[in-house]
């Protein structure tokens, strides 16, 4: 069976780490939350996604409408976005080594495809788009199931702890890469079976999995 490679989106693939926090800032006064201080951006990437609403201060119940208006504006912002330096060079060579490439985001399937198309990605296999209050690791299994995926060939990288808690309930190799939204600190409280540090790593991370010769 194909080894099957599902990428999380923002901050894993997207460099929309600073737009993402800008976005937020935009939306605060319509939804009554903390603007959050450019200087302190960089810091946040230390805090869960508990922590970060309390930061903000912002009210559970209003998250819902936040995400979809988020989306909405980030889709205004797409031409300005870009890969994640290195990135779209590995990804091309995933892509000659016949894995499977998908991607499962919280961001929206239109979104995604605008920002492939217009940078030349157009090498995953699936994209499913969805925002949950519960969690990624239902949205994993039930990719496996439609697509007959056994978990022993399925790996989800992904830039956040709550990516990598997603992967290890869903009973998927968890791949934390640290170029992304989350800190190395916090990615390590989530226990992921793999950390990568820069793209090049995920290539030779990919070679050991399609070679059955284990991971990093």
């Amino acid at each position: 069976m194909k080894h099957t490679l599902i990428f999380d989106f923002d901050g894993t693939i997207c460099d929309s780490y600073l737009e993402s926090l800008r976005m937020m800032n935009e939306l605060a006064p319509e939804f009554g939350y903390k603007v959050v201080d450019e200087s302190v951006f960089e810091s946040l990437k230390d805090q869960s996604h508990p922590q970060f609403r309390d930061t903000l201060d912002i009210a559970v119940h209003k998250i819902p409408a936040v995400l979809i208006q988020g989306r909405k504006r980030m889709r205004a912002k797409a031409a300005g976005l870009a890969p994640v330096a290195g990135l779209p060079e590995v990804l091309r060579e995933l892509a000659r080594l016949e894995l499977r490439l998908g991607i499962l985001t919280s961001n929206s399937r239109e979104n995604v495809e605008l920002f492939l198309e217009r940078n030349g990605l157009d090498m995953f296999e699936f994209i499913h788009g969805e925002s949950t209050m519960f969690g990624k690791a239902r949205l994993l299994k039930k990719i496996m199931k439609k697509f007959k995926l056994e978990a022993g060939h399925v790996a989800y990288v992904g830039d956040e702890a709550r990516d990598v808690k997603a992967a290890n309930t869903a009973g998927v190799e968890s791949v934390a890469v640290s170029w992304g939204f989350n800190s190395l600190r916090l990615l390590n409280t989530a226990e992921p079976k793999v950390i990568l540090a820069k793209p090049a790593e995920l290539l030779t991370y990919a070679l050991a999995r399609k070679n059955n010769t284990g991971s990093l």
